[in-house]
């Protein structure tokens, strides 16, 4: 492996797997993703939730939506993810109250919305 801590990154730009790890050892990513890390190696966060929650981020790319996502398991997990997704009915349905009337999402996931977002489940 390439010394992390060298200034030359141009190989970076042809090295990917290297550029990720290059990220992880400089935590110079989105900072949640070291917290999920952390969480996973202190136990209190299994792996099937931690995959769970990543999936749901990356749709929606909020942590709150994430974590009442990721406790779903199994068929009901992508039932509710799609109905986020669709954002037709309200996260108050299912109990979820925290928010608002519509499933939240940030800017950066703008697009993830309607058709474009239900279609693939």
């Amino acid at each position: 492996m390439t010394d992390l801590t060298s200034r030359s990154d141009t190989y970076l730009l042809d090295d990917p797997i290297e550029w990720g790890r290059r990220l992880i050892h400089t935590e110079d990513h989105d900072p949640i993703y070291s917290m999920l890390a952390a969480a996973e190696d202190e136990g209190t966060l299994d792996r099937p939730t931690l995959k769970r929650w990543l999936f749901a981020y990356w749709c929606c790319y909020d942590a709150g939506v994430s974590s009442y996502l990721a406790l779903k398991t199994g068929d009901e997990f992508w039932s509710v993810l799609r109905t986020a997704a669709e954002n037709k009915i309200g996260p108050d349905v299912f109990g979820a109250n925290a928010f608002e009337e519509r499933w939240p999402r940030a800017a950066e996931r703008r697009h993830w919305r309607g058709d474009k977002a239900s279609h693939p489940y």
